[in-house]
C-alpha cells in the first residue's frame, strides 16, 4: 500500500497541475477580477476531497496552490497570511476551527467559507481506519495502531487521548461557529456524494446549487447535472469506502452508550437524528 504521504503528493500534484492548466481558461481569467475567494473547510474525514471536487468542476475556479491549513489552537499570523493569499476565483482547503478571529478575518477579506460536515459516527470510523492503515505518519498512528483492537481505536477516537486526540464533542465544539457564520455555507458529505457514492441524486443537485448561489457563480442546469455525475471519485488515493451510515456495521450497543454519554444532543443539533433514542439496528 502507497505511503499516506505518497497518496497526499498525488492529490496535491493532481489539483495543483489541474489549476495550472484551468487558469489558462477564457472562465479562469474572468474570475481573477470578479470570482469569489473561498475557504473549503472541514473536520478531517469528512468530505474534504469530496468538495474540492466538486468545486474544482465549477468553470473557473480552480485551486489555490496551498497545501491545506490546519491551524487546531488559534488562528495564528502563519495562518492569516496563507488565509490572505487566496485570490478571487480561488479555493483553499482547511481543517480549521471556527477560531472568533478567523471569522473576523474571513470577513475583511470578503472570503467565502463551505463547511462541509458529516455524520459524526462516521467520521470516527474513518479516521481511525484511515489513520491506522492508510497514513503511517499521522501524529497519531503510533498510538492508534497500539491499540488492541478496533473496538479500542473506537472508543479512543470517540473519548480522545488526552493531549493527542480530541474527544468527538470538543472536536465540533470548536466547529459549530461555522454553522452561525453568515459568509460560511454548511453543506452535508451525505448530500453532495450523489447516487454513486450511495446518496441521493436530487439532493446532489440543490447541493450543487446551493454552493453555486453562494459563490455567485452563474452556472446553467445543464451544468451542474454533468458537475453531479463527476463528483464522486472512488479511485482517489484518500478514499477508502465513503459510505453514509457505514456506522452501523461497526459500532456495538457499547459504543453507540459512549458516544452519546460524549457527544449528549449533537445527532439531533446536526440534523442526524431525531431524538436520543437512535440505535445500531
Amino acid at each position: 500500500m502507497a505511503s499516506a504521504k505518497f497518496n497526499r503528493a498525488i492529490i496535491f500534484a493532481r489539483k495543483y497541475t489541474e489549476a495550472k492548466r484551468k487558469a489558462c481558461s477564457i472562465d479562469a481569467v474572468k474570475l481573477r477580477f470578479s470570482g469569489p475567494k473561498i475557504l473549503a473547510n472541514s473536520i478531517p474525514k469528512a468530505g474534504t476531497h469530496l468538495l474540492a471536487k466538486a468545486l474544482m468542476l465549477f468553470p473557473g475556479i480552480v485551486f489555490s496552490g496551498q497545501r491545506t491549513v490546519m491551524d487546531w489552537h488559534a488562528c495564528t499570523p502563519a495562518t492569516e497570511k496563507k488565509i490572505r493569499r487566496i485570490r478571487k476565483g480561488q479555493f483553499c482547503n482547511a481543517h480549521l476551527p471556527a477560531h472568533p478571529s478567523l471569522l473576523d478575518l474571513l470577513d475583511r477579506e470578503g472570503i467565502r467559507a463551505v463547511f462541509i460536515i458529516r455524520d459524526p459516527r462516521d467520521v470516527v470510523i474513518s479516521n481511525f481506519k484511515y489513520v491506522k492503515d492508510m497514513d503511517t505518519t499521522h501524529e497519531t498512528h503510533a498510538h492508534i495502531a497500539s491499540l488492541a483492537d478496533d473496538d479500542a481505536r473506537l472508543r479512543a477516537v470517540i473519548g480522545g487521548v488526552d493531549g493527542l486526540i480530541a474527544p468527538v464533542h470538543e472536536l465540533w465544539q470548536k466547529n459549530q461557529g461555522w454553522q452561525q457564520h453568515s459568509a460560511t455555507l454548511v453543506i452535508r458529505y451525505e448530500h453532495l456524494i450523489g447516487m454513486k457514492g450511495g446518496g441521493d441524486t436530487s439532493l446532489q443537485i440543490q447541493t450543487l446549487r446551493n454552493l453555486a448561489a453562494h459563490l455567485d457563480l452563474d452556472v446553467s442546469d445543464r451544468l451542474i447535472d454533468q458537475i453531479a455525475v463527476r463528483v464522486f471519485d472512488s479511485k482517489s488515493p484518500t478514499f477508502r469506502k465513503g459510505l453514509t451510515g457505514g456506522w452501523r456495521n461497526t459500532f456495538s450497543d457499547e459504543h453507540v452508550r459512549l458516544f452519546k454519554d460524549e457527544t449528549g444532543d449533537l445527532l439531533i443539533r446536526l440534523g442526524y437524528e431525531k431524538n436520543m433514542d437512535w440505535s445500531n439496528s
